[in-house]
């Protein structure tokens, strides 16, 4: 009988290894070292953030040109929110011969009741059927949020000592995943909405777009955004009384909270970071300007 020696683990930042400025063949023969020692994989994620960013997208396209070129043994993992590869990668559309896509759609809605009822089952509990509907509905299909959302429901069920989770734990646990968002969305959502004109309705219409059905990629027209405004306006407005803020949503001095697609008079709005849709709805609750029933519909 013998025995293995323990394996010696250690960690290093790639970049210490790199001096001056950098190139493509730099990082090659970096990767490539380090792919002779161990199965390397390097994964970039939040890729869609680099879409303005044109000079560094090519230097990666370059960079995965120059890995396949060599044989490099190294795995790059690109996670993004795009349509499609070719609107992640942008430059270099040979490089899809590369690459293999894997599409990872948003759950569906058994998918996300799966979670809240696995999770509940585990710990002895219960809720009521609307707070999951609800849980379900304002989570976009996003698991980050049937996770935040349901985190919080449960603390506040067991804060008052019960194992059942109903509406007030629900809205409760709402308000605490308000307070413990990521400030990057806080900022956001308030520089979209900040004005000093009370009958300005950016607010109204952002939550409108919250609620307004998407197709499988986020993407909603004006006239989707139109049945919410005109359930949270209480009137029969039209396209033409909020779609000026639509536009104005997709520029800078709204933080481009969404972006859009298309072409004139047919453009396909979305937001631009997927956390931001059911954030805003959180919020909107919080401020009243929609109700529960209003997600659960």
């Amino acid at each position: 009988m013998g025995f293995r020696p323990e394996e010696e683990r250690s960690a290093t930042t790639l970049e210490h290894h790199l001096e001056g400025e950098v190139s493509v063949n730099q990082v090659r023969q970096l990767l490539e070292n380090c792919g002779k020692q161990c199965n390397l994989v390097v994964i970039l994620d939040e890729f869609e953030r680099l879409e303005n960013d044109a000079s560094v997208k090519k230097l990666l396209a370059d960079t995965i040109k120059t890995l396949a070129d060599f044989v490099v043994p190294v795995t790059i993992v690109f996670v993004g929110v795009g349509e499609s590869l070719s609107q992640l990668i942008q430059e270099h559309q040979s490089l899809t011969r590369h690459l293999v896509e894997v599409p990872v759609p948003r759950l569906q809605v058994n998918e996300r009741c799966d979670i809240i009822d696995d999770r509940l089952l585990e710990l002895g509990m219960t809720i009521d059927e609307s707070a999951k509907k609800t849980i379900v509905h304002l989570s976009k299909g996003l698991p980050f949020y049937v996770h935040l959302l349901g985190r919080f429901s449960v603390i506040a069920a067991l804060e008052r000592d019960s194992s059942h989770i109903d509406s007030s734990d629900m809205l409760e646990g709402f308000r605490q995943a308000m307070a413990h968002a990521k400030q990057g969305l806080q900022n956001v959502y308030y520089t979209a909405t900040l004005t000093n004109q009370t009958k300005s309705q950016y607010r109204q219409c952002l939550a409108a777009c919250a609620l307004a059905a998407t197709d499988p990629y986020g993407y909603f027209t004006a006239s989707h955004v139109l049945e919410p405004m005109r359930t949270i306006m209480k009137n029969e407005c039209k396209v033409s009384s909020f779609n000026d803020k639509l536009v104005d949503f997709c520029d800078a001095r709204r933080a481009e909270i969404l972006q859009r697609s298309g072409k004139e008079r047919s453009w396909r709005y979305r937001f631009r970071d997927p956390l931001m849709g059911p954030f805003v709805l959180l919020a909107s609750l919080e401020e009243q300007i929609i109700t529960v029933e209003m997600i659960s519909e």
